[in-house]
């Protein structure tokens, strides 16, 4: 923690650095279940978002409906 607050500049404690932790763990997991064997998918780099079609996406909304928010908004680069 320590470390961290150091290389950068921000001052976090335990609790908030646990909770981006968590937060991200599930993001993290939630992207890997909607891109899981798919190939042949694009990326919109203004966008920072999965090219796809949206019968794609209606697809993959009906097996991974928390995915919506990676739809159209951009994955941050933190």
């Amino acid at each position: 923690m320590n470390k961290f607050n150091s290389r950068t500049g921000k001052s976090y404690d335990r609790t908030q650095l646990k909770n981006k932790w968590d937060q991200l763990k599930k993001d993290w997991k939630l992207w890997k279940d909607l891109l899981r064997g798919e190939t042949g998918l694009g990326w919109n780099p203004i966008k920072r978002t999965i090219d796809a079609s949206n019968e794609w996406w209606n697809d993959k909304l009906q097996v991974v409906p928390a995915a919506q928010k990676f739809r159209f908004n951009g994955i941050p680069p933190e």
